[in-house]
Formats: C-alpha cells, structure tokens, sequence
C-alpha cells in the first residue's frame, strides 16, 4: 500500500514539463495565441502598467494553449515577452521584468475570469477525488488515472492545478481502492493465498 500523504511518481520529468512548462512557440504560433481580441486588450489597459499588461497578455496567450496557471522565470518567457511590447506597447520597456507572487494570482484570477474557467479550490478538489475513486475501482494505473483527472477538470473549465496537488491525490485515491480491497479479502477470504498467487504488484491490470 502506498504511504498516505506521500506523493508518488506519476510522470517522467519530461512528461511533467510538457504539461507544466512554458510552451515554446515558433513564430507563426505566437503570432496566433498572441492575437488578442478588443475585449482582451481592453481587460489589459485596465491594468496600472505596461509591465502588468504584458505579463496579463502571457498569462492569458499561455492559458488558451495550456489551461495551467503556470510559475515560469524571465528566461521562460523574454521572447514572447519583447514580441508583445513590440506588437502592442511599443513604448514599453523590453528589459527584465519579474512579478510578485501576490500579481501573479491576481492576474491569473483575471486570466480564468475572461476564459471562463475557475480556479481549483477544496470543492473541486473533493469532486475530482470521487471520480477519481469511481475510476479506481475499475483499474488501478497511475498514468491512466492522472490523464482521466486531466480530462475531468478540462470537461469542467477548471484551471489545472499544480503536479504536486495532483500527485497527493492520485496517492490517497489509490489508498482508497487499496484499503477497500484489503476489506473485501479480510471479510469474505480465510485462506488468501492462493487469491494472491494471482496476483503481481508490477502489473496494472492484474491477472485475476
């Protein structure tokens, strides 16, 4: 059984920064996530400083590719960065600018509200963790189990949260199943040997 409120290995490191990294766009792709509609570039100019604004339109272009709140650095990000003071605030300027954690939500925040999506919070939480039991129920595959989480959130508008909150519950979901399996076997089994000869912890669908 795994350790409960351990975070167990879903994703190899290049499949997590697929999921979670800044995207890298060639030309022609930032020229189309780039493409801000009046509305958009409205929410932007609300905002106090040009800096602001760009670090919006990043937020807002990244998110209609990846529906993550991500965390990235200027070296993430400096490209897309000086393309957008060039094509919008070309009075702005090109050189460093980093955010505060505080800007970062609230600009995310903001981000959700024009997509449409919500934030991820407790409520939400607690529904991804019963589907998620429903599905273990039927296999328990850490991969599968993370890909149907990702599809549950996206079929609900709901930003994805971040690895680690996923990894903490893919590991008390399969606590779960597990512990209601072990229930199953102590209740209607007195001799389980030969049941668990059938059974290989290496395998993801087990032979039984």
């Amino acid at each position: 059984m795994s350790t409960p409120g351990k975070r167990i290995s879903i994703l190899s490191e290049s499949e997590v920064q697929d999921v979670y990294s800044v995207p890298q766009l060639n030309s022609q792709e930032r020229d189309h996530f780039f493409d801000f509609s009046e509305e958009e570039l409205a929410a932007a100019k609300g905002l106090h400083s040009h800096q602001t604004r760009i670090h919006f339109l990043l937020m807002l272009g990244y998110f209609k590719l990846k529906s993550v709140c991500l965390v990235y650095s200027w070296k993430d990000v400096e490209v897309d960065y000086r393309y957008l003071v060039q094509r919008y605030y070309p009075k702005a300027n090109k050189k460093r600018h980093s955010i505060t954690r505080h800007t970062r939500s609230r600009l995310y925040k903001k981000v959700c509200s024009m997509e449409r999506y919500q934030r991820f919070d407790t409520e939400i939480e607690d529904g991804l963790l019963s589907n998620l039991i429903k599905r273990a129920k039927i296999y328990v595959d850490e991969i599968q189990l993370f890909k149907d989480a990702i599809q549950f959130l996206k079929s609900k508008r709901i930003a994805i949260p971040a690895y680690s909150t996923l990894q903490k519950l893919l590991s008390r979901t399969i606590n779960t199943e597990e512990a209601r399996l072990s229930e199953l076997l102590r209740k209607h089994l007195k001799d389980k040997t030969p049941f668990l000869r059938l059974i290989d912890s290496q395998e993801k669908q087990y032979r039984l």
